[in-house]
């Protein structure tokens, strides 16, 4: 025994003398670099960086780092390289985006192999559940923030990935079953992942913090306890969230409705902290003009029917002027895949389609009872457009940020009362989505008020941070980097949402079915 413990000390003793010796060398190869330069000529760095400063007048952000990474790395060996995060997260935009690309650029820039690039991910222990280093590192990130700036929107929402189980030999374990992290895992093979994101109410930032693999939808029993588990976790890193967001899936209502929620009552209160709820807009939208094709809407007792839309079209489209010259076959006819684009149900929901039928009703061209459908239109479009709003200011009142001296609360007011008289043609039975509006509206009008009596009041809101187009983005991106195979099982979707969670440059693919959020992650490969 004295005998192995002597030999350890011995190997530990010369181990230290190694590094020493290591040491000592670096300071000899500096100091004979000195030597080489004793009239104090400016040496290859200096003038390196003197041609950088002379270059961050004219390019900023992440262009400036490559540039700066190229001009660095001019003259050095191989082995010399020598990446920043910020040089390793750029690299990795570029490769998730065309692995061929990223190959021919190599032989013409200097940047990461690919293998320092895999080495730079494998550190991040990605697994269904809420990632434990995220909210670390969301907290030390916050710590620093404005009260402002932690004002915050939770997101969650689902997409269809493919059956598939696969061996792990590296954990020793069989994945592709359901797993919903905390809550455990099943026999059953996944065919959904379930993400949450969360989001700057007013300044512009997202960050994924958890995903779950399930057997269809989560179900609404086992979708509550991780909404709450989620919005404890943010509220620890010192965020504050605000709302919460999600679509009108079934389990969602459920779960909805589970926590207290109703039209009236649209918020809950957990931990002693009220949250908001409202249901994703583009996702009402979608679901008022599906109802209209399908059944139609009482007013009031007047009907709204689908059939003067297609009338005002189909006069319309013979005109070598046209009052709505957006609205194509693929509005009026629309297709299975298609019913899922926005922006075939705003453009037939719109102001130009409103006023058309209207300008045709008073020529005598449609039957007069025509109005009541332009004036539904018409409501729906404003009621859209005010809960879409980008900026401060725009020529359509109604898509200007929400501010204490603007017409939104008073017009949220009063389309409220007119949507409680909306009923289902045929039946009187209420609809989900005029619900969701209701519901919405409500809560809108209550975080505005809240907003105002706050210590510090927020000036004014974009209420487009208040969908889910960062999570539908998210989706389109983790579809991206498969290529042509854009439907992921959930071996693939690991590495994908990885990989996402990473890239410094946010990129949404061509034809997306919604518009770019803007929003950049707020953390980064250097934070994890």
């Amino acid at each position: 025994m004295k005998a192995k413990s002597g030999k350890v000390q011995q190997d530990n003793e010369i181990k230290k003398l190694k590094r020493r010796n290591q040491r000592l060398r670096t300071k000899v190869c500096r100091l004979q670099k000195k030597l080489k330069n004793p009239s104090g000529k400016k040496t290859d760095n200096q003038k390196k960086r003197n041609l950088i400063k002379e270059i961050s007048c004219y390019i900023k952000g992440p262009a400036l780092e490559f540039v700066k990474s190229q001009i660095l790395m001019h003259g050095r060996k191989k082995k010399g390289l020598r990446w920043t995060p910020a040089n390793k997260a750029f690299a990795l935009s570029l490769f998730h985006q065309s692995p061929k690309t990223y190959k021919i650029m190599r032989k013409y820039f200097k940047l990461p192999t690919i293998k320092t690039l895999k080495k730079s991910v494998q550190c991040l222990a990605i697994a269904p559940g809420f990632h434990t280093y995220v909210f670390k590192c969301l907290t030390k990130k916050v710590s620093g923030m404005s009260q402002e700036g932690k004002l915050a929107v939770c997101g969650f929402d689902e997409m269809g990935i493919k059956e598939a189980v696969k061996y792990n030999s590296g954990k020793d374990e069989v994945e592709g079953f359901e797993n919903l992290g905390e809550l455990g895992t099943t026999r059953y093979v996944s065919n959904h992942a379930c993400v949450f994101m969360v989001r700057g109410l007013v300044q512009n930032w997202k960050q994924a913090v958890g995903f779950f693999f399930s057997s269809g939808p989560v179900s609404n029993t086992k979708l509550k306890p991780l909404i709450l588990s989620c919005l404890s976790k943010l509220e620890s890193t010192g965020l504050d969230v605000k709302v919460l967001i999600c679509d009108q899936g079934s389990n969602n209502r459920s779960a909805i409705t589970s926590l207290g929620v109703t039209t009236d009552k649209p918020y809950f209160v957990h931990e002693g902290k009220k949250y908001y709820v409202m249901y994703d807009p583009p996702h009402l939208i979608k679901n008022i003009r599906n109802n209209l094709m399908k059944t139609g809407f009482i007013v009031d007792g007047e009907t709204i029917e689908w059939k003067y839309i297609v009338q005002f079209y189909e006069m319309d489209s013979k005109q070598s002027i046209r009052m709505a010259p957006k609205i194509t076959e693929d509005h009026i006819n629309v297709k299975p895949f298609k019913k899922m684009r926005v922006r075939l149900a705003t453009q037939i929901l719109s102001h130009s389609v409103a006023a058309g039928i209207s300008a045709l009703c008073e020529m005598g061209y449609l039957d007069p009872n025509a109005k009541y459908t332009a004036r539904f239109v018409e409501c729906m479009d404003c009621l859209f457009n005010v809960f879409n709003s980008h900026s401060l200011s725009d020529a359509n009142e109604y898509r200007s940020a929400v501010t204490s001296k603007s017409i939104h609360v008073k017009y949220l007011t009063e389309s409220l009362e007119y949507l409680k008289t909306v009923k289902q043609l045929g039946s009187n039975d209420t609809l989900p989505c005029v619900e969701g509006w209701k519901l919405s509206i409500n809560s809108l009008i209550g975080l505005w008020d809240d907003l105002q009596k706050a210590k510090e009041p927020v000036k004014f809101l974009l209420t487009s941070r208040m969908n889910q187009d960062f999570i539908e983005n998210f989706f389109s991106v983790i579809r991206g980097k498969g290529g042509n195979r854009d439907n992921p099982n959930a071996i693939e979707f690991v590495p994908a949402y990885k990989a996402t969670c990473v890239d410094q440059l946010f990129v949404v693919p061509e034809g997306a079915n919604c518009k770019d959020d803007m929003a950049s992650f707020l953390l980064k490969l250097e934070h994890l």
